[in-house]
């Protein structure tokens, strides 16, 4: 029995068509192979739970605020990646120095061929 009185909050339906479940609900039901389609008449069969608006709003506000802390997350590690090429470059150059347990900068360092190690 197909209940036509069903509510979708807009952000839960996007949610859940990128999701896992919505893509294989969508893969199951593409046609073709050289040119793949989907139709409207099986977008309108697609079944997937629905829970109330309230909830559903609840859903998305708690999905989308895991996204925005992934996307800051991968911000602070594309800017930690070019501050470590960078550092690591003036490292090997010698242009920046550690220092020993007394303050003062280690020896200079010995050039050797890879074959002695």
């Amino acid at each position: 029995m197909q209940n036509l009185n069903i509510s979708i909050y807009s952000n839960y339906f996007f949610i859940l068509i990128v999701s896992d479940i919505g893509q294989k609900e969508i893969e199951s039901q593409i046609a073709g192979q050289a040119l793949r389609r989907i139709t409207l008449h099986k977008i309108n069969n697609f079944e997937f739970h629905f829970p109330t608006l309230l909830e559903q709003s609840k859903i998305a506000t708690f999905l989308t605020a895991v996204d925005e802390k992934l996307q800051a997350l991968k911000k602070k590690k594309s800017l930690l990646e070019v501050y470590k090429k960078g550092v690591m470059q003036k490292l090997f150059s010698q242009e920046l120095r550690f220092k020993n347990e007394d303050g003062k900068e280690f020896g200079d360092w010995e050039e050797k061929k890879l074959g002695k190690f």
